[in-house]
């Protein structure tokens, strides 16, 4: 028995001695390691400044992109509606109307809901094409697509909506219809969100005004504002109102 348990303990001291090799060469091999890691240190840290300039750039970069992306996007919206500078946009317009006579229907509404009595033969001619917003199709009977004109002449469109804004209510063939300028997508949805906030303005006692193509004027606090900027808009709302909260 006392045989066995030498042999135990001889056993015991074998497997300690060969534990402790292992651990002297993993503590060996982690002193390299970090002996390595000493001579790397100082070549990063050489670097950091590199880095960090090159993060800057790179920063000062994406900056100038998107300044650039924006300034492009401005001059595309301007060019849009330079190229739409010419047209008129009439909605709620039912389409059983036309009857296959787009234009002519077109013609009668703006004589009859100006009330343009004598000029139907320079419509005519003026008239370089006409049709229903192709994009926008709907299965909603009650929704009629837009009709887009595109005249010759850019003072018989502002004559044309002069006319229909001197006579407020613009009627013909039985239906109250809309007359407006057609603009860019961007813009139609800028003055959208303008006049949201012209009514809020007025709401809280301010003098505002829209103005063409999409901008507002604003008189509040004795201080006269022109905004281009929804978030500056808000700003303003903010001041007037210390609740408010603008919709996203």
């Amino acid at each position: 028995m006392i045989q066995d348990l030498a042999g135990e303990v001889r056993g015991g001291f074998e497997t300690s001695n060969t534990n402790q090799k292992e651990i002297r060469g993993l503590c060996e091999t982690l002193r390299q390691k970090l002996d390595d890691l000493a001579e790397w240190t100082p070549a990063f840290e050489c670097k950091v400044p590199d880095l960090r300039r090159a993060t800057e750039e790179n920063r000062e970069a994406i900056h100038r992109v998107k300044q650039g992306k924006e300034s492009l996007q401005v001059k595309l919206e301007k060019m849009e509606n330079r190229m739409r500078r010419n047209n008129l946009r009439l909605l709620k317009v039912p389409e059983e109307l036309e009857k296959g006579d787009l234009k002519g229907l077109v013609v009668r509404l703006i004589k009859q809901g100006t009330q343009i009595e004598e000029e139907e033969e320079v419509l005519l001619k003026d008239i370089q094409r006409v049709h229903r917003d192709p994009f926008r199709k709907t299965t909603n009977r009650d929704k009629s697509r837009k009709i887009l004109v595109c005249l010759h002449t850019y003072a018989i469109k502002e004559w044309i909506l002069s006319m229909a804004l001197k006579n407020k209510t613009v009627s013909a063939e039985v239906i109250d219809f809309e007359i407006s300028s057609d603009l860019s997508t961007t813009t139609l949805n800028w003055q959208w969100e303008l006049w949201k906030k012209m009514y809020v303005l007025k709401r809280l006692g301010a003098l505002a005004q829209f103005k063409f193509p999409a901008a507002l004027k604003v008189m509040a606090n004795n201080k006269m504002y022109v905004f281009k900027d929804i978030r500056e808009v808000d700003g303003l709302i903010k001041s007037l109102d210390k609740d408010y909260q603008p919709l996203r």
